[in-house]
């Protein structure tokens, strides 16, 4: 039996726009396919996976990894059911994560940055099949060995800091999926054959900053011989300069090594470490770009005890007194440990007296 005639005329209607919505949805250009691991990054990296897994009563709140952890073992399938006057019935988004070999040029040929040492990268092709729109993610993670290798044979502060790379890194492909599973925009916006708004995996690190740094914290609290300090806030001045007193530390000979994260927006070149005679510890520097919020983390180790601290710019606040402008920025600081980029050896001056 045949269809009624006014079933029939939706679904020609629902081809037609189907084809339309395929012919409108951009895809990106094929990506050259990175080399797989080598032996060593995947040993290491199953390593740190492995930790990362078992503290997951550690993550913030808002901070789980469910979902992008699932995609590295097995395509992750989302259903989105479209509205009736949309192009397609459904839009299904299936989601698989890969293990890559690290590839630098590669990382700052589609982040656009230098420095990086680790990514995640989305990679996505559309397709329309009987009226569903079939959006696939192959997405990339990526961790430099050269850090990574390091860090993991310089406990206590190395692991920490490696596997917390590896959540930061997994957070751009979770914030995403988010979006996919909960956001009524993100839905109409790829049932009305737009391409993936991918804006969510946040590439600046507006939310991802702070939800690396609350899982951070939460590990150094459980382990010995790290202790996590939090400086009052300091003003950064109009060029981006900003200087930070970590408070005095009763240690002749201190090893102090600032760290440089992803997405720190802090100048490596322009940092330095001072000692005063009052037996403080003051670090200066300035962000690359003044008009982003950025951090930078310092580690301060005497003999036997580790003290690690941060500051950051998380947030630009503007004092309602304040048009909007340099004078009303403000460094806001955290507690905070990551990659180690520097190593500056210092000895305390003589104290007079």
């Amino acid at each position: 039996m045949s269809p009624p005639h006014s079933l029939r005329s939706r679904a020609s209607a629902i081809s037609a726009l189907a084809l339309i919505c395929m012919a409108l949805a951009p895809v990106p250009a094929a990506a050259t396919d990175p080399q797989p691991p080598t032996p060593q990054e995947q040993q290491i990296f199953q390593q740190k996976l492995a930790r990362l897994k078992s503290h997951s009563n550690l993550y913030p709140a808002n901070g789980g990894i469910a979902s992008v952890l699932n995609s590295l073992d097995h395509m992750v399938t989302i259903p989105l059911i479209c509205g009736t006057g949309d192009p397609v019935t459904r839009v299904e988004v299936r989601v698989n994560t890969t293990l890559k070999k690290w590839d630098a040029a590669l990382v700052k040929a589609r982040l656009g940055s230098e420095g990086k040492v680790g990514a995640y990268l989305w990679n996505y092709e559309v397709t329309v099949v009987d009226g569903v729109k079939i959006i696939t993610c192959d997405n990339w993670i990526m961790l430099d060995p050269a850090v990574s290798g390091p860090q993991e044979g310089n406990p206590p502060i190395g692991p920490i800091a490696d596997e917390t790379l590896l959540y930061h890194e997994l957070l751009h492909g979770q914030l995403l999926l988010d979006s996919v599973m909960t956001s009524a925009a993100w839905k109409q916006n790829v049932c009305a054959c737009n391409a993936p708004d991918l804006a969510s995996s946040d590439p600046d690190h507006a939310v991802i900053a702070g939800l690396e740094e609350a899982f951070m914290t939460a590990l150094a609290g459980g382990t010995s011989a790290v202790r996590m300090v939090r400086p009052p806030a300091q003003p950064a001045d109009g060029d981006g300069k900003f200087s930070i007193d970590l408070g005095a530390i009763e240690k002749e000979n201190l090893t102090v090594t600032p760290y440089y994260p992803d997405g720190s927006n802090v100048d490596p070149a322009d940092v330095t470490v001072e000692l005063p005679e009052n037996g403080h510890v003051i670090v200066k520097g300035k962000l690359t770009d003044k008009t982003k919020r950025g951090y930078i983390l310092v580690h301060v180790d005497p003999p036997t005890l580790y003290v690690v601290a941060g500051i950051e710019q998380a947030i630009v606040i503007l004092p309602t007194s304040v048009a909007p402008g340099l004078d009303g920025w403000r460094l806001g600081l955290l507690a905070a440990l990551i990659l180690a980029s520097a190593l500056v050896v210092v000895r305390r001056r003589e104290r007079r007296g």
